[in-house]
């Protein structure tokens, strides 16, 4: 909307300024007629530079669309280095996303199989949990979550870190008594509120993932409604849900959590200590 608007700018601004160089050739002299006209195809060229770098940006927009649609679909949170050219990689699976699913999903998984891997979990996700001091009295049991997971022992792996997911929450909001299932809900829509005018948003995905699949509910020996939801997989209800993918999916689930309730607040004291220091 905001880049179709921009464009309506682009054209309106040309179109102003070719009326103004007509009024200007019936009221100004040679020399000075001259000298604007040489102005005017400057701003021209810019303005197709800008005509461009429009289009560019739609595409890249529709790139990062995509991604987010496929990714939601396979409940797969974007992990936080990321790159615009592995965003690109998911993207383009979109125009056959509606002929061949299976396939796609195939695809996916491999590649954040391979993005994923206990390296990165370990040199970018724990490491960072580590310096933040804020995880530090579950770093332990993070860290064994993690090497059951580099063992194979995904059934093991999940509901260690589901557990420590609530309590990150728990410490964060500084909950004291009994913490509801409504009270995470709501810590979560906090933690990903962002209001992008109905369009699709990371945040609106992961609040989505997190109350449609995470939290669902389940009834004994009824179908289940999600691959890993934690009602089911705590009390018994699913199991199939200790697979590699699921284990990704979870963690970089926690970490987004983590880095809207912990590492921007962190990042942001920090530059308010710099500012505050170079005055």
């Amino acid at each position: 909307m905001i880049l179709n608007e921009f464009k309506k700018d682009i054209y309106s601004i040309k179109d102003d300024l070719a009326m103004s160089l007509i009024k200007a050739r019936q009221c100004i002299d040679v020399d000075e007629l001259q000298e604007f006209e040489l102005a005017y195809n400057k701003v021209l060229e810019l303005l197709e530079k800008a005509k461009i770098e429009n289009k560019k940006i739609i595409l890249e927009l529709e790139s990062l669309a995509n991604f987010i649609k496929i990714c939601a679909h396979f409940n797969y949170p974007p992990y936080y280095t990321i790159t615009l050219e592995q965003m690109k990689q998911i993207s383009d699976m979109y125009s056959d996303f509606e002929k061949d699913k299976l396939s796609i999903e195939e695809r996916v998984d491999n590649f954040f199989l391979e993005k994923c891997d206990v390296a990165y979990i370990r040199d970018k996700l724990y490491l960072k949990w580590k310096n933040g001091n804020k995880l530090s009295k579950r770093l332990k049991i993070l860290d064994e979550s993690i090497q059951c997971f580099e063992k194979g022992f995904y059934a093991a792996a999940i509901p260690l870190l589901f557990s420590q997911l609530e309590g990150m929450i728990a410490d964060v909001k500084h909950t004291k008594g009994k913490m509801t299932g409504r009270d995470l809900k709501g810590y979560i829509n906090s933690a990903f509120n962002t209001d992008l005018s109905g369009d699709i948003s990371f945040e609106d995905f992961l609040r989505k993932m997190y109350e449609e699949e995470i939290m669902v509910g389940f009834k004994h020996k009824e179908e289940l409604n999600s691959n890993f939801g934690r009602h089911a997989i705590m009390h018994g209800r699913d199991v199939d849900y200790g697979t590699q993918q699921n284990y990704i999916k979870l963690i970089l689930f926690f970490d987004s959590v983590y880095e809207r309730l912990i590492g921007s607040v962190q990042r942001k004291n920090w530059s308010s200590k710099n500012e505050e220091g170079i005055k």
